[in-house]
């Protein structure tokens, strides 16, 4: 990946993770500039990242709606600050570039 398909000064690392999850990460920084997201630091006001694109497997708070032994798999864009350690989330499937 170039340094011009994604925000300046920022970081994809590549080593432990697929080709896919590497273009996946590519799709959704693509989709995040498209609507406009800043890609400033809430925290700090920098604009230094280490992007990630993963899957968080989450169970309900309650067991209104899963039972306990379920779980979802979660995939997201992970980025996290490199100066000041702030972690933002975006969900792929809402960004449109995973089922």
């Amino acid at each position: 990946m170039t340094r011009r398909d994604h925000p300046r000064d920022t970081k994809i690392t590549t080593e432990d993770f697929s080709k896919q999850d590497t273009e996946l990460a590519r799709l959704a920084i693509a989709e995040l500039t498209k609507k406009g997201v800043s890609t400033e630091c809430k925290s700090c006001g920098k604009n230094n990242w280490n992007i990630f694109a993963m899957k968080i497997v989450a169970t309900s708070a309650t067991e209104t709606f899963f039972p306990a032994a379920t779980t979802m798999n979660v995939p997201v864009l992970s980025l996290t600050c490199l100066e000041c350690g702030w972690i933002s989330m975006h969900n792929l499937k809402i960004l449109g570039v995973t089922k």
